[in-house]
């Protein structure tokens, strides 16, 4: 550990050091400056309240493009260690193989840096990564005004009165500059502040609440046949991802295991900030299911705050820890959405390269699809997809609710989100079903929306679904009953560490990249998943929505998994050859 200290020490007085080649050449000070945004949005939660003094700090986030063989040649790898038919599957990559694959051009590094150099030469590179592809950097609002052509303001949050220094304009960088970055965050993006549960009640059901039972540990597992558990033996490893001041009270992850007769597992390890007198409910969820469904897994919590001194971009600020980390978890759990149209293209297309590198270590990233059903545009001309179900490499997970028991029938949720991305293409992996949805023939009443509200050719999603509603969760010393796509997350990432914990105690490598497998196993067994053909996603402003029909659909996926059908699958010699 103490070496690898050293070692980013070393690289960031390497790249502060490279200020001192600059320093009396200012060529990019007069330079034509373009924006790197299409618009200059503030959510209407967000006031303006004062100029930002010149001496407060920023941190900024710079993502400098990687070559083009650099990055065909990640992606070319991550086909073959996910494809369950490929010679080369599981050979995944330690962080240092990781790091070797990245590489960014010379001369466009060396004109980012004089531009760091020449307009801020006070910054300072907090994190880096080896390759100087993404890296972190402490700026004074006055240099930040130098460096993106703009003023700054301080913005506060109406309801928890949270204040950040955000730009008052579009912000610019010279275009030799603009050349050479996908993208510099945290300057736009405004945190979205979670809520407790969906804008409906907890425990929407089809039926009356009181004939279907709470969701608990003991229900999910009844529901989806889960009889494993994990071990200290194998090396497993699970953790919850948790942003924007989610914390977790401990005492109430221990009365929650006691209540439902759970074994006493206590968190792993905690990264991160974590104040347990106040505590989040999203947190509170994400770590008692994903403990209590995996019991007897490893378990971390990665904490990363984000709301204050003018840093919102947790996301970022984790994707750079998890690539600067040399042992990290095979599950994380990401209870965070946005609406995909309220990022930046070039930030979601490289936040997916990230999620791609870190499965090419063998890890799988699960998230919500979403609570906000199809959502919707101004004056709803279009759905709104969410941001990062839309990613491929991520596994994106619907919710629905019980029709009358855990083992019956299941319906989807009002809320459930679910579409197609318009910024990320239809992975080959799943074109099958989702061809299969678009091309069923016409129904009346129709059973599609007009298609002029999606993009037929985006990434589809959700993958699958799993219950959403009336989870029960200990909050404050009290049980109370939370839903939402978040709920889901957690609920089938504890299944993956379970497919993981069989598949390492045979030595066999984890599942990482695991929607290729997910979308094939329906060729090998018509038992991996139970169809959910009732309910849609009207929730939100549209007019139309996506409705629960038989096959794969944009609201519940390929259905609710089987875990036990899983898992036979996942240790199938026929299905990966190189098992055999």
């Amino acid at each position: 550990m103490r070496a690898s200290i050293i070692f980013l020490a070393l690289l960031v007085v390497g790249l502060l050091c490279v200020c001192n080649a600059f320093a009396l050449e200012p060529t990019l000070a007069t330079s034509r400056r373009v924006a790197m945004q299409s618009s200059f949005f503030v959510p209407s939660q967000w006031n303006l309240r004062a100029r930002a003094p010149l001496d407060a700090h920023l941190t900024v986030y710079v993502a400098v493009k990687r070559t083009a063989d650099s990055l065909e040649s990640m992606f070319e790898l991550s086909d073959a260690v996910s494809t369950p038919s490929s010679p080369r599957y599981g050979d995944y990559l330690t962080l240092d193989q990781l790091h070797s694959l990245v590489k960014v051009d010379p001369g466009q590094l060396a004109t980012v840096q004089e531009w760091l150099c020449t307009a801020a030469p006070s910054h300072q590179v907090l994190k880096s990564t080896p390759a100087q592809d993404l890296f972190s950097v402490r700026v004074s609002v006055g240099e930040a005004t130098a460096l993106f052509g703009c003023a700054f303001g301080v913005y506060q949050h109406q309801e928890t009165t949270q204040s950040l220094i955000r730009p008052t304009s579009l912000f610019t960088v010279p275009a030799e500059v603009a050349d050479c970055l996908d993208f510099v965050g945290g300057l736009t993006r405004f945190p979205r502040f979670s809520r407790h549960s969906p804008p409906v009640a907890a425990t929407e059901r089809v039926v009356s609440a009181a004939e279907v039972p709470h969701t608990t540990p003991a229900t999910i597992k009844e529901a989806y046949g889960i009889d494993d558990v994990g071990s200290n033996s194998t090396g497993n490893l699970q953790s919850v991802v948790s942003f924007l001041e989610q914390y977790v009270n401990l005492t109430d992850l221990q009365v929650f295991q006691s209540t439902f007769e759970l074994p006493l597992d206590p968190v792993a390890k905690i990264l991160g900030p974590n104040d347990p007198l106040n505590p989040g409910i999203e947190a509170s969820l994400d770590i008692q299911y994903l403990m209590g469904v995996a019991t007897g897994v490893p378990t971390w919590i990665w904490s990363t705050a984000g709301n204050h001194d003018g840093d919102n971009e947790p996301f970022l600020k984790w994707l750079l820890d998890v690539e600067l980390t040399r042992h990290i978890p095979y599950v994380f759990s990401i209870s965070y959405q946005d609406r995909e149209d309220t990022v930046e293209s070039a930030y979601a297309e490289r936040v997916c390269q990230q999620f791609m590198q870190t499965t090419l270590r063998g890890t799988t990233l699960v998230t919500g699809s979403g609570d906000w059903g199809t959502g919707c545009t101004d004056q709803c001309r279009r759905f709104q997809s969410d941001f990062p179900s839309s990613c491929p490499y991520a596994v994106s997970l619907g919710a629905v609710s019980w029709l009358s028991t855990p083992t019956g029938p299941s319906a989807a949720t009002s809320w459930s989100s679910g579409g197609f991305s318009n910024y990320f293409a239809q992975p080959s992996w799943q074109s099958n079903v989702v061809n299969a949805y678009l091309n069923a023939p016409p129904t009346h009443p129709p059973t599609q929306p007009p298609p002029s509200y999606f993009n037929a050719t985006g990434r589809g999603f959700p993958d699958l679904s799993t219950i959403g509603v009336d989870f029960q969760v200990m909050y404050g010393g009290k049980m109370i009953p939370v839903a939402g796509t978040s709920a889901a997350t957690p609920t089938f990432a504890a299944m993956i560490s379970l497919l993981n914990e069989n598949r390492l105690h045979l030595g066999r490598p984890t599942m990482g990249h695991i929607n290729p497998f997910l979308y094939i196993v329906p060729t090998y067994s018509s038992d991996a998943y139970v169809d959910v053909t009732r309910g849609t996603n009207k929730y939100g402003c549209c007019a139309a929505w996506f409705n629960a029909v038989p096959g794969w659909d944009p609201i519940t996926g390929l259905g609710t998994p089987q875990y036990s059908v899983l898992r036979d699958l996942a240790m199938s010699t026929e299905l990966f050859a190189r098992f055999q």
